[in-house]
């Protein structure tokens, strides 16, 4: 469906099975801004 995406993901994953730590926390923090903004909770518990 979306074959141009395949590099990038190759790139991102490389041979683990999840994205670098700063990929992670910089979504993370997209995410937040995004449920901020729309005034939504960003999680399902609250953080500890």
């Amino acid at each position: 469906m979306y074959p141009h995406l395949v590099p990038e993901y190759k790139k991102l994953y490389r041979i683990f099975f999840a994205p670098p730590k700063s990929y992670l926390q910089a979504l993370e923090a997209r995410a937040l801004a995004l449920c901020q903004k729309h005034h939504i909770r960003n999680r399902i518990l609250p953080h500890a």
